[in-house]
């Protein structure tokens, strides 16, 4: 990334050009075959939707995973799939705490909600434990030396796993010891060797995005990862904290839980989602989503994929005349509809659904149709503040980010001499609380999305399998990537295979 969006690893697009709708990938240039002390976060968040880059700098092995599905697209007449609670006995809230830590029998410590949580609060606030300048997971022995002995015991209860693509011993005997120091016999250096891979090992798999750095942070690090998150976590450069948000309410009892994918992860079906998660970070699963029998969940998915992969395309200027591809600005819109419609009905409220919501404005600012192109900013603003918080100097600096691009329709609508609709406020709850502006602002009409699915399905009876096949052309191309990649690790490293 450009060192001027090297403070933006807390929101990221994949439409870049704010007046013409047309966009530009991903500009972070992050590599799966980088230094063999490099560590994969199950914090990072990944940024474009048609690469297996990441968000952070961290990087992810398992980048042979793709987004193609073992089953068909969506199916227009499906039961719709309602996803459980996964509350459980509430706790009894201590004053104004949010949450409080717990140890579960089969995830290790987490963290519940104390309270009730509406949606938009920000849960947690606080400073690194351990941060390093880039991602070389070896630079974490010398603050974590630093530390107080209390912070190394809370650093020291963090989960401990190693990716099979990391020789943290090799990394610890070429980059840590001091091959003239005679003062350690063999016990000395073995007892070292252990220590330093303990501590590496624990970083790899805690270490969140901190800018062009990566840090572990004591409490966030004891976020649980679902599939279908109920909190959203970024680092925020003006506070140069890193904050955590609930996406949607949560109730007193229910256990906050994040993504460690993000971006194109969220459209990968289950078995490739365990893949991954069961490759980099060591665990299988079980969220509703995972675990769901209907496979209505995977349906989703894979058609999120395939209108994902079309829309970059589309914004791009490529694949042109490909099934998936939108063929003019009516369809993008309708493209985008669809995708916000997924997305909410998945249960994907952060970053996907902030770029979908700027799709569909960005598609209707192109008809001119510039009421509508306002709701969807509204919308995407909502998103934006509920996940990231108000403070956003950063990208007001930069222009970026939906206050940017609200002020971009107003002006142009103001040339056309149309006035736009001002954003709508909450009404106050029953609990006294503000209702979320998105669902005042402006309702995604469902029965109308559903029958334009319908429609479309009966147009063209195989669009779904043309979808599909874009879908999996993408994941060969993704694969053939990986392999490449992990040929090249090998012959620049070769002494450190797992």
């Amino acid at each position: 990334m450009a060192d001027s969006n090297a403070n933006l690893d807390h929101i990221f697009f994949f439409i870049n050009n704010q007046s013409t709708g047309t966009s530009l990938g991903d500009t972070r240039d992050t590599s799966t075959a980088a230094a063999p002390t490099q560590c994969t976060s199950p914090h990072s968040e990944t940024t474009s939707l048609a690469s297996s880059d990441t968000e952070a700098s961290n990087t992810t092995t398992s980048s042979g995973s793709s987004s193609s599905s073992r089953s068909g697209g969506l199916s227009p007449h499906a039961h719709v799939f309602t996803p459980k609670s996964t509350s459980t006995a509430p706790p009894t809230p201590h004053g104004k705490q949010l949450y409080e830590v717990r140890e579960t029998s089969d995830r290790g410590y987490a963290l519940f909600a104390a309270t009730f949580i509406p949606l938009g609060t920000r849960i947690i606030c606080e400073s690194p434990l351990i941060r390093i300048p880039e991602n070389q997971v070896h630079l974490a022995w010398g603050p974590y030396e630093r530390l107080s002995n209390a912070k190394k015991a809370a650093f020291d209860k963090l989960h401990f796993y190693t990716s099979p693509h990391m020789d943290l011993e090799q990394a610890s005997r070429t980059c840590l010891l001091d091959p003239n120091d005679t003062s350690l016999d063999e016990d000395d250096i073995t007892e070292l060797v252990a220590n330093q891979v303990r501590v590496m090992g624990t970083f790899a798999a805690n270490n969140f995005a901190t800018g062009r750095g990566l840090s572990v942070f004591e409490t966030a690090a004891r976020i649980n990862h679902s599939c279908m998150p109920n909190v959203h976590h970024s680092f925020n450069p003006t506070l140069q904290k890193q904050t955590v948000h609930a996406v949607r309410d949560i109730q007193n009892g229910e256990e906050l839980v994040t993504t460690y994918l993000g971006g194109p992860g969220n459209y990968f079906v289950s078995h490739q989602r365990l893949e991954m998660l069961q490759e980099s970070y060591g665990f299988a699963c079980t969220c509703h989503a995972c675990s769901d029998t209907t496979g209505q969940s995977d349906h989703r998915r894979h058609m999120l994929a395939g209108l994902a992969w079309g829309m970059q395309q589309y914004l791009e200027g490529l694949s042109q005349g490909e099934p998936a591809v939108p063929a003019s600005p009516e369809s993008a819109l309708y493209q985008a509809e669809a995708m916000i419609h997924l997305l909410r009905e998945e249960g994907l409220q952060s970053m996907e659904l902030i770029k979908a919501y700027r799709t569909a404005s960005m598609s209707a600012y192109v008809l001119r149709d510039y009421n509508k192109a306002i709701d969807y900013a509204y919308l995407e603003a909502d998103v934006e503040r509920n996940c990231l918080g108000p403070e956003l100097d950063d990208l007001a600096k930069l222009g970026q980010g939906s206050a940017g691009w609200i002020a971009n329709v107003r002006e142009t609508a103001a040339t056309f001499g149309v006035t736009v609709r001002q954003q709508k406020k909450g009404k106050k709850s029953k609990k006294g609380k503000k209702a979320p502006p998105e669902d005042q602002a402006l309702k995604i009409d469902q029965k109308s999305v559903r029958s334009k699915l319908k429609k479309q399905a009966r147009k063209e009876k195989n669009s779904v399998k043309l979808v599909a096949e874009c879908a999996e052309r993408e994941a060969k191309r993704a694969d053939e990537e990986a392999e490449r990649k992990k040929k090249e690790y090998e012959a620049s490293w070769p002494g450190l295979k797992a």
